[in-house]
């Protein structure tokens, strides 16, 4: 396998409660908890930083409209907050078989590449809130290949720079491959359980370091 963020191999990072950071602050604007996270990174002395799964967000994003409404504040995917532009690179041999863009929706996806990996089972790795895009659909990669960067806002969906990847099993991707506008990642704490046979933390696909 090769390193997600070749560009940062050997910078030091950590893992990083972002529902917990936030509760330093009132304002959960996503520009002001960018910055809060930039201030972690140098207090602890880290370059990046990384971590969600299943982290309940009630307090990161109280006051996201969709999220609120639905009360869907169970994070189904891992972040890692690293700086705008940092080159992707797809960490395992698969083909790409998604690439969009929902903006200018606000708290969207952005851009987004989606691949299937080529293991047993297959899984699905979606590659959200990105910049600049450099794959197609279709596409066989290799796992020396840059996917794509890491966006900024307001292209990227609107949040801060930060890499949102999440898993799709095979069993569940021919029920959300017809439902991508309802594909979100967020869910129902309540159904944490039954989303996670869907979306398996995706820390176990991906080499970071």
């Amino acid at each position: 396998m090769t390193i997600l963020f070749k560009t940062l191999r050997g910078a030091p990072c950590g893992y990083l409660d972002c529902n917990e950071l936030a509760k330093s602050t009132r304002n959960t604007d996503p520009a002001l908890i960018g910055e809060k996270i930039n201030q972690y990174h140098e207090q602890a002395g880290i370059e990046w930083s990384y971590g969600g799964y299943h982290e309940v967000r009630d307090t990161l994003w109280a006051n996201v409209p969709y999220l609120k409404k639905n009360g869907t504040f169970l994070h189904l995917g891992v972040d890692f907050n690293v700086p705008a532009g940092t080159p992707v690179m797809a960490t395992r041999p698969g083909v790409v078989v998604l690439v969009d863009n929902d903006h200018p929706e606000e708290y969207g996806w952005g851009p987004r590449v989606i691949i299937r990996l080529k293991c047993k089972p297959a899984v699905y790795l979606i590659y959200a809130h990105l910049g600049k895009v450099m794959c197609r659909a279709g596409q066989v990669l290799q796992s020396n290949k840059t996917i794509g960067h890491v966006g900024l806002p307001p292209h990227n969906g609107g949040w801060f720079p930060h890499l949102h990847v999440q898993v799709v099993t095979e069993d569940a991707w021919p029920f959300y491959s017809q439902r991508l506008p309802t594909l979100d990642g967020y869910g129902r704490v309540e159904h944490r359980i039954t989303l996670a046979r869907s979306f398996p933390d995706p820390l176990p696909y991906l080499k970071l370091w």
